[in-house]
């Protein structure tokens, strides 16, 4: 049955109690460096971004992008104008690849000068969607603390759904793998789209609205529909196939937020990444995710934790504004073994060549096994490019939103195809091909749900 292809596994990246020393273990084996020197260099190359050599704007032509360039730069300090400046110089500043055609720098002064959310802080948030630009790698999906007066606050108001203080303490590992990935692939690939997020998500609206197509959720107009009512994603549709989204983190977020705008420590989520991370969670968790206790609820999902592959994949379509094939390579029995595989690894190696090839980032699901061979959980990381190691292997370079790491990391093929529990894809990469995907669920959860 199709819902069997999804398994039954929540892509958080929280690692607890039974299957932390396997996570651990199977990290140490997978993130291989092949060559020190070679793979460093590959990974600085598929690092950088590119935008094509037509129209790359690295010049403020006009007294407006003047007087938005200084406005901007006076607000951030001395290490952040140099960020600026190099964002300037290789054209990301001006590149304008957002949704309504709004520029990083037109976003970045919006942030400077237009009212904030209360408690968050222009010139930090400034700071922080110019380092993220600059350096996506940055992104991180790990929590801060509470301070014992927040704590104190929060537990004067029940309605924000957090019992005890333990239960805010996250710790090292958050449910936001999937959300921290989607939003280093829009830093890194939609620079524009991003701040222009963070500016929406920041602001005194609280929102981000997006004009997309029904056809960028299905070709199917009525399981684009269905999708859009399960998710509660509020919409308005104009016409046959124009539609407008509101994304919106949760409430509790914003008390996250101010946390980390006051009393952020080094390695742990910015402001800006909060409420990111919260908007997405909350477009995949069908509205339901609390930032607090890093929780949700939703009927796509039998778990509290984290996000299913059909979620990702309407998150991800959400956020890109184009279809997305989310393939799914194993098929896992009721007891989490594997019991079939889709396609073989050289087919799905292809497939994330193939996507690669045409400019695509590939994030990805992994899972990790027990000594008996059961998914004891699954983590998402992001496949930005690929290599040759000197022993003729294949290796990809993936960035993770969980390893403390700033730099990519390189990942021998042959230990972490097997892995793979789906992959993004757009639908070239799979063109022709009979594959499951994450929406051939879709008549099934239609059944179940009604």
């Amino acid at each position: 049955m199709v819902n069997n292809l999804s398994g039954y596994v929540n892509f958080s990246g929280r690692t607890t109690g039974a299957n932390a020393t396997t996570a651990k273990k199977a990290a140490t084996t997978n993130e291989v460096t092949p060559n020190r020197t070679e793979s460093k260099k590959a990974c600085s190359a598929e690092t950088a971004r590119a935008y094509g050599t037509t129209g790359i704007k690295t010049t403020l032509a006009t007294d407006e992008a003047k007087q938005q360039y200084q406005v901007v730069s006076s607000m951030v300090n001395p290490e952040t104008r140099v960020a600026l400046s190099g964002l300037l110089k290789s054209g990301v500043l001006l590149n304008n690849n957002s949704n309504d055609g709004s520029s990083v720098l037109d976003n970045l002064h919006k942030i400077a000068t237009e009212p904030r959310i209360k408690g968050l802080n222009p010139s930090t948030l400034l700071t922080e969607a110019i380092t993220t630009v600059a350096n996506p790698g940055t992104i991180t999906q790990t929590f801060g603390d509470i301070p014992d007066a927040v704590g104190r606050a929060v537990f004067r108001h029940p309605e924000l759904g957090v019992r005890s203080k333990e239960e805010m303490n996250i710790g090292e590992y958050s449910n936001c793998c999937v959300a921290a990935s989607i939003e280093y692939n829009m830093a890194s690939k939609n620079p524009a789209e991003f701040v222009r997020m963070a500016e929406g998500l920041s602001s005194e609206d609280y929102s981000v609205t997006k004009n997309l197509h029904l056809s960028d959720i299905s070709e199917n107009r009525d399981d684009a529909l269905w999708l859009l009512d399960k998710f509660k994603l509020p919409h308005a549709i104009d016409g046959n196939d124009n539609l407008r989204v509101t994304i919106t983190p949760d409430r509790n977020a914003i008390i996250r937020a101010r946390v980390q705008t006051s009393y952020r420590d080094e390695g742990e989520r910015s402001s800006l990444d909060v409420l990111m991370q919260s908007a997405l969670m909350n477009v995949g968790s069908q509205q339901t995710y609390n930032a607090l206790n890093d929780t949700r609820t939703g009927v796509l999902n039998n778990s509290n934790t984290g996000l299913t592959d059909l979620e990702k994949t309407f998150t991800e379509e959400i956020v890109e504004g184009k279809a997305k094939e989310s393939v799914i390579y194993q098929a896992l029995d009721e007891t989490g073994r594997v019991q079939a595989r889709s396609c073989d690894y050289q087919t799905m190696a292809t497939q994330i060549l193939t996507a690669l090839e045409s400019d695509n980032n590939v994030i990805v699901g992994y899972v990790n096994f027990n000594d008996d061979g059961q998914v004891v959980g699954g983590h998402e990381i992001t496949i930005i490019g690929a290599g040759e190691a000197p022993t003729g292997d294949l290796y990809f370079v993936c960035n993770d939103t969980n390893d403390n790491n700033d730099e990519p990391i390189c990942v021998l093929a042959e230990n972490l195809l097997p892995r793979l529990h789906h992959a993004g894809l757009p639908k070239e990469a799979i063109a022709g091909q009979e594959i499951p995907t994450a929406f051939d669920g879709i008549q099934y959860y239609k059944e179940m749900l009604g």
